[in-house]
C-alpha cells in the first residue's frame, strides 16, 4: 500500500511539473486580470503582449499614479489580483509590503530583522515575491523563506536556508527569486530545493553546488520538466520532478558572480557573465557530455539578464559604466546590432517593443521588429539608483530605485 502511495504522489508531481510549464505562458489569468506573479513575470522572461501607449502620454511623460516607499532593496514588483508585492530594508528589518495596485495603499506588511548586505552596493532584500493562488513567497537577503497568506499577511510557514540546509551566505546574500511551479516551490541557495509549497515540507534537494546569484529558469519545451540554474558552479540543468541532476557545464566567474539568468532554448541554453568572462551556448543531450556551440566576449552581463526574442539575445555588454546594447543572433553569437549610445539599463519587452530603465531612472521605449534598435519614446521617470526592471501589468508600470520609492505609472491605452 506504502508503495502505491508513493507511485501516485510521483503521479501527481510529475503532473504537476507538466501543468507549470504549460502554464507558465499566461499573461493573462482565466477570469481576463492581467498578472505579473513572480520574477520575469509569467513566463520568467521578462516579456508581456500588453501594450504601453506611450503615444498618448501628456508632454511625452506618462502620468504618475502614486507613489510610496518600501526600503531600500531592489525587489522587483509583482502582481496578481489588484495587489502589488514588495520588499525593503530599514534600519536592519527587512519588511514584505502588500500594496493597493489602484493607489499604493498598505494592505498588509510583515518584518523581520537582517543583515544589510550593503558591499559595493545598497543592499537590502533583492528576490522577487512568487504569488500563487491564495498565497505568496518571499525570500530574504539573509536566507529567510517565508510563506504568506496573499490576503492578509498570515504567515503559513517560514525557514531560514542557512539552518535547514547547512550552508552558509554568498558574499552578497541570497538574490536568487523563488520559482513557483505547480504545487511546488524551488529556490536555488547552491542547494537548490523544492517545497510542498503551502507546507514548507522539503520534496527534494540537491547537493551544495555554491551559490550564486541568478534566478532558477524552466526549460521552454511543452514536454521537458527541467529546471536551469546558474550558480557559483556554473550551468545545471535539473530534472523538476525529483532534483537529479541532467546536465551540468562550470562556468567559473571572478568573485563567484553569476547573477544574469541563463535561457534555455530547445536543449540549448545561452549563459553570459560580466568580469570578462564572455558567454556562451550549451547544448545539453540525454547521456552525452555537454557541447559548447560557441563562446566569445560579445556579451558580458555582469548582473542584468539578458531576453531571448525572436532568435535574438538582447543585453547590455560589459560591466556597469563601459556598456552597450546588444543585439546578438541566439544561434551563432554574432553581433547583429549594437547601440553605444545606451547603457546601463534592465530590460523589459511589451507588445514588441523594448522597454529601457536606464541605471538613473530614464525610461526608454525602442522598436525592435526590424534589424536593429530604433528609440520611440524617452522621459525622465524617477532618480536614485534604478537597479531593478521595471513591472508592467495592468495597464500600469512599476519602476522602482534601491532607496526603496515605486512609481505606478499609467501605460494603459484607455
Amino acid at each position: 500500500m506504502a508503495s502505491r502511495f508513493a507511485t501516485q504522489r510521483q503521479l501527481i508531481r510529475i503532473f504537476s511539473s507538466i501543468l507549470c510549464i504549460a502554464g507558465g505562458t499566461l499573461t493573462v489569468e482565466s477570469g481576463g486580470q492581467p498578472t505579473w506573479p513572480s520574477w520575469g513575470g509569467p513566463s520568467r522572461n521578462w516579456i508581456t503582449d500588453e501594450s504601453i501607449c506611450f503615444d498618448q502620454w501628456t508632454g511625452g511623460d506618462p502620468e504618475v499614479l502614486w507613489r510610496t516607499n518600501v526600503g531600500t532593496g531592489y525587489t522587483p514588483v509583482t502582481s496578481k489580483n489588484g495587489l502589488v508585492y514588495s520588499s525593503g530594508s530599514r534600519r536592519g528589518v527587512e519588511t514584505i509590503y502588500c500594496l493597493n495596485a489602484e493607489d499604493g495603499s498598505v494592505q498588509w506588511k510583515h518584518s523581520y530583522k537582517s543583515e544589510l548586505y550593503s558591499l559595493n552596493h545598497d543592499g537590502g532584500p533583492a528576490a522577487a515575491i512568487a504569488i500563487g493562488e491564495a498565497l505568496v513567497w518571499s525570500l530574504g537577503r539573509d536566507g529567510d523563506l517565508f510563506c504568506l497568506n496573499a490576503q492578509s499577511g498570515e504567515v503559513v510557514w517560514s525557514t531560514r536556508l542557512d539552518k535547514l540546509l547547512g550552508i552558509k551566505a554568498p558574499f552578497y546574500g541570497y538574490t536568487s527569486s523563488p520559482l513557483l511551479c505547480g504545487d511546488r516551490l524551488i529556490v536555488d541557495s547552491g542547494v537548490v530545493t523544492s517545497f510542498e509549497m503551502d507546507s514548507g515540507t522539503v520534496i527534494w534537494k540537491t547537493r551544495d553546488y555554491g551559490a550564486g546569484y541568478a534566478s532558477p529558469v524552466l526549460a521552454d519545451s511543452p514536454t521537458e520538466t527541467r529546471l536551469a540554474v546558474f550558480n557559483k558552479f556554473g550551468v545545471v540543468l535539473l530534472d523538476l520532478n525529483d532534483g537529479s541532476e541532467y546536465g551540468k557545464y562550470p562556468w567559473k566567474t571572478e568573485f563567484d558572480n553569476n547573477v544574469a539568468a541563463v535561457i534555455p532554448h530547445d536543449n540549448r541554453v545561452f549563459v553570459s557573465s560580466g568580469y570578462e568572462m564572455g558567454c556562451g551556448l550549451i547544448q545539453f543531450e540525454e547521456d552525452t557530455p555537454p557541447e559548447v556551440l560557441y563562446r566569445n566576449q560579445n556579451m558580458r552581463s555582469q548582473f542584468q539578464s539578458c531576453l531571448y526574442h525572436e532568435g535574438r539575445v538582447l543585453g547590455f555588454d560589459g560591466d556597469i559604466g563601459k556598456n552597450s546594447l546588444k543585439g546578438l543572433d541566439f544561434e551563432t553569437g554574432e553581433v547583429q546590432w549594437e547601440e553605444k549610445n545606451l547603457s546601463d539599463g534592465s530590460l523589459v519587452i511589451a507588445d514588441n517593443k523594448l522597454v529601457i530603465l536606464s541605471f538613473t531612472g530614464e525610461l526608454i521605449i525602442g522598436d525592435i521588429a526590424g534589424p536593429g534598435f530604433t528609440e520611440l519614446q524617452r522621459t525622465h521617470v524617477m532618480g536614485g539608483k534604478c537597479w531593478t526592471p521595471p513591472t508592467v501589468c495592468g495597464g500600469k508600470m512599476y519602476v522602482r530605485n534601491s532607496m526603496g520609492q515605486i512609481v505606478c505609472l499609467d501605460v494603459s491605452c484607455e
